[in-house]
Parts: C-alpha cells; structure tokens; sequence
C-alpha cells in the first residue's frame, strides 16, 4: 500500500515537472519572440480583415453624389439611403440590367443659415437640440472632403443643397464646373434653377419615386463636366442616367 502511494506521488511529481518545463519552454519562447508574435497576429489580423472585405465587397455599376444638410447615419436615415439607392439603381437596369447596383455618397454640409435654425430649436425645458459648434465644424470638414471627391472622384451626377451649388459655381468662376441644361436637352427647362442645375423635385423621376422626397425639396441636380482621365464609357452612361432622370413633362412655355 505504501508503494502504491509512493508510486502515485511520484507519478505527481512527474506531471508536475513536465508542465514546469513546458511552461519554461513557453515564457523562454514568449521573451525572445514576443514582438515577432505579436506582429505576425496583427499581420494575420489585418490580412483577415482585408479578404473579409474584398470577398463582401460590393461592385456598383454607378456612383452618386449628395451633399446638404440631410442626415442619413441615424437608423431612419439609412433606410432611407437604401431606399433612394434603390430607385436610383432602377434608373441604370438599361444600361447595366436587371441586377444594377448604384450607390449615394453623402456629404453632410449645414450652411451658415442653417445652423442658425438650428440653434432656434430647444426641448421643453428651452435647451438647444443640437450641439452647433460641433455641426459647424463637421460641416467645414465634410465640405472640404467633398471639394476632394468632387475633384478627382467617379461620380458625376450631384445631388445638391443650393448653398453649396452656389459655392462650387463660386469657385469654378468663369469655368464651366457643370453641363449646360442646354446641351443635354436642346433648351434650357423653364423651370430650371439656372443654367445648369434643375430642382430635383420638378422631375418626373422624382414625382414617379417616393423614397426621393427623404432629400430637402430645394435639391438640386446636376451633371459635373467629365475630366481628362475620365472613362468616356462610364462617363456618357452618367450622361444619359442624368437626362432620365433630370428629364421634366414640359421643357419650356413653347411646348
């Protein structure tokens, strides 16, 4: 009996000596290697992320523009995106077929007007609803990273408030920023904001899509000149997507 248990302490012992060792073995390697470790989890990590999103990756036949005061990152407002990127993807089924996909980057920009309206509105106890300083601010960032997408990016048909309409057509001064209504329709609508940019909600499109009337009712929609590196294929696709869309019942007095 004794034996027995000198035997089952021995054996104790042994087990006990191993993982002494293990753990030796593990801290030993941990010491010399953590930094190579921990570098190969986060490369591992990283690449993970990377094929998760290549293999998710959505590929749009057409991109869109808006930048106004319009919100969309509350969980109403996203409905509301994938409403309105749905009615402007079965603008494109023509061009592309049944399964065309198009997308809405957004730009949230309040004016200075805006902002001010803002400031008016506070709850029951007469606290202002909205933190200005910080929408000023956003505004002022969002707008200098649309200025840069408009610039150098893919999209060319512009969903606008009329405040930054007026700011882009500022700064292009005697350059042609935008298409002339004129070009595209023969003549300009006489309902046209000006010569380049039609209220979104005198289109037909407009009246005859729902999900559009989440956008402010002074949007206004315009068609960006096509760049020097611009894929002309892509770019007349833009071309005629706009006239659909931008396309209203009477197009002047005379008809």
């Amino acid at each position: 009996m004794v034996k027995n248990m000198k035997s089952e302490k021995e054996y104790t012992e042994g087990i006990s000596i191993k993982e002494n060792k293990l753990l030796a073995k593990l801290d030993n390697f941990w010491y010399y290697h953590k930094w190579h470790t921990l570098v190969g989890i986060f490369v591992v990590f990283v690449l993970g992320i990377c094929i998760f999103q290549m293999c998710t990756k959505v590929d749009y036949n057409m991109t869109f523009i808006y930048a106004g005061p319009k919100e969309f990152s509350t969980s109403e407002g996203a409905q509301q995106k994938a409403n309105i990127t749905a009615a402007l993807s079965s603008s494109i089924t023509d061009l592309y077929g049944e399964d065309a996909s198009a997308d809405l980057h957004y730009y949230i920009i309040h004016s200075e007007d805006q902002i001010k309206e803002l400031e008016k509105e506070t709850d029951e106890n007469g606290h202002q609803l909205y933190n200005t300083a910080q929408i000023a601010a956003q505004s002022t960032t969002n707008m200098n990273d649309f200025n840069n997408s408009s610039t150098f990016g893919d999209a060319y048909i512009f969903l606008l408030d009329p405040y930054i309409y007026e700011q882009l057509q500022t700064q292009s001064g005697s350059n042609e920023r935008f298409v002339p209504l004129a070009d595209v329709f023969g003549e300009k609508p006489d309902c046209a904001y000006d010569n380049y940019a039609i209220r979104l909600a005198d289109t037909d499109f407009y009246k005859n899509n729902l999900a559009l009337s989440a956008f402010p009712e002074d949007t206004l929609i315009c068609l960006h000149q096509s760049f020097a590196f611009s894929d002309k294929t892509y770019y007349k696709c833009c071309y005629d997507t706009f006239k659909k869309i931008a396309t209203v019942s009477v197009l002047s007095s005379a008809e």
